[in-house]
């Protein structure tokens, strides 16, 4: 009964996002129906209808048991983003805000600058580690604690190599819209080299999610740009995708060997496949992925604890401060409490999502209150850069990039996480508004939006 319940919200879900109206082939609700989907209705119906799946996707010695207040609480979820995503308060307020650039050098200083002090950040990064070429080749491990600690203050400057990530974005902005045509060879290999870098730190931050975003932004702005959304092009993307969240964690195993060279990582990827029982797709295992959601949800139904009462919001931020300048302990935030409602103390974290966070923080009412915050805030800025989309030619990044940020909280649900995961873009993108671009507030509705011909494209 439950199993049907579920199969039904996705109908409702793909029925909902094939019939509304978009000025756009995507939007913000467009990429939450896609993660939300995938994270809650689709692994939970999996768990109901098939027995055996409950075994292949557990954590280790829990079992997933069909409850009706979790998937009351998928319901209930779901639709209060619906109705904080339409309210017309978001929208109103939305319009309000303008957006221009100050100058095409400020944008170009700001990008090169970001890439300078991303290689600064890499060499410094490494060093820790005895070299470059050990801490690309061990990023895996060293993500998993299973290499050498990363050290102090060094350690901080992991987050800060990513800035080349939005350097390439910027940087892409002027080649997609043809900006300095008359400098186009510098600036397509100042680009070239932006992307190489910003490809490079990704690999060694040892995470398969940040490089599989950073071309999925790409992906996004070109169907922004263009105002197509090519099959032959598009099933390449999402079968890359699949691909690499299969194999991504054989090919960190792989870049071990390195220093050996590329026919030995190869080889090392050859024989780790070899020695999986199922190394070809395996449903279960791609869908384990993204189970962790619900049973989350499920230990923050089923488990007794004190109300969190949002306070890890606080905890996040203070624990982003060196310790020494707080000096007190800062108290565990929800995701070590999440991970030992489930499988109990082990070496790694399971983050609860956006869902259960609420439901930790103030039961059925937090739960409601994170939702529809959560999708007024998603419409809110979707207006305003929407209606600015236009001004910059950078604009189609930040819309992706926000829209990215927006659904990262959905997919950790602790606040500490989600600012740790999105540091570099924090730290890389809010400065850019003050030192790049102009805002202003007018309620003036007969305002014009400011055009800039040069970046101007078929929607």
């Amino acid at each position: 009964m439950i199993s049907s319940a579920y199969l039904g919200l996705l109908f409702f879900i793909a029925f909902l996002e094939i019939n509304r109206k978009k000025e756009n082939h995507f939007d913000f609700l467009t990429l939450f129906n896609i993660i939300f989907a995938l994270m809650y209705p689709l692994p939970a119906f999996v768990l109901d209808a098939d027995f055996a799946a409950r075994a292949e996707l557990s954590f280790r010695s829990t079992l997933y048991i069909s409850n009706p207040q979790t998937a009351l609480a998928i319901f209930l979820g779901y639709f209060f983003v619906i109705i904080g995503f339409y309210s017309s308060d978001a929208q109103k307020y939305g319009k309000f805000i303008f957006i221009e650039t100050r100058s095409d050098n400020f944008v170009t200083v700001y990008a090169v600058l970001l890439l300078l002090f991303s290689c600064v950040s890499i060499q410094i990064y490494s060093s820790q580690y005895g070299n470059f070429l050990y801490a690309i080749s061990n990023a895996g491990l060293i993500r998993a604690g299973a290499a050498t600690e990363e050290g102090g203050a060094l350690g901080f400057f992991k987050h800060l190599m990513l800035f080349s990530i939005f350097s390439s974005y910027l940087f892409g902005s002027f080649v997609l819209s043809k900006k300095f045509w008359k400098w186009r060879l510098i600036l397509y290999t100042t680009f070239l080299i932006s992307v190489v870098i910003a490809v490079v730190t990704c690999l060694m931050e040892g995470s398969r999610m940040i490089l599989i975003t950073y071309f999925l932004v790409w992906y996004l702005v070109w169907v922004l740009k263009t105002g197509r959304l090519s099959l032959q092009f598009t099933i390449p993307v999402l079968c890359f995708i699949a691909l690499f969240l299969l194999y991504g964690k054989p090919i960190a195993f792989s870049l071990t060997a390195l220093p050996d060279g590329y026919v030995a990582v190869w080889e090392r990827f050859q024989e780790y496949l070899s020695n999986q029982p199922d190394s070809g797709f395996n449903f279960y295992k791609f869908m384990g992925n993204f189970v962790y959601p619900i049973h989350s949800l499920d230990a923050a139904i089923n488990t007794q604890y004190n109300m969190r009462l949002f306070l890890d919001w606080l905890y996040a931020f203070a624990t982003i401060l060196p310790e020494r300048l707080l000096n007190v302990d800062v108290p565990d935030t929800i995701t070590v409490y999440n991970t030992e409602y489930i499988v109990g103390p082990v070496d790694y974290s399971i983050p609860p999502g956006f869902l259960a966070f609420g439901f930790y923080s103030l039961s059925w009412a937090g739960v409601i209150i994170v939702c529809l915050t959560y999708g007024w805030i998603g419409r809110y800025l979707q207006t305003i850069f929407k209606n600015n989309i236009h001004a910059v030619p950078w604009m189609p990044f930040i819309y992706v990039l926000t829209a990215k940020l927006w659904i990262d909280f959905q997919t950790a649900g602790d606040p500490r996480v989600f600012i740790m995961f999105n540091l570099w873009c924090l730290l890389s993108t809010l400065p850019f508004f003050f030192i790049a671009s102009k805002i202003s507030i007018s309620k003036n509705k007969n305002k014009k939006r400011p055009v800039r011909k040069s970046c101007v494209h078929r929607y």
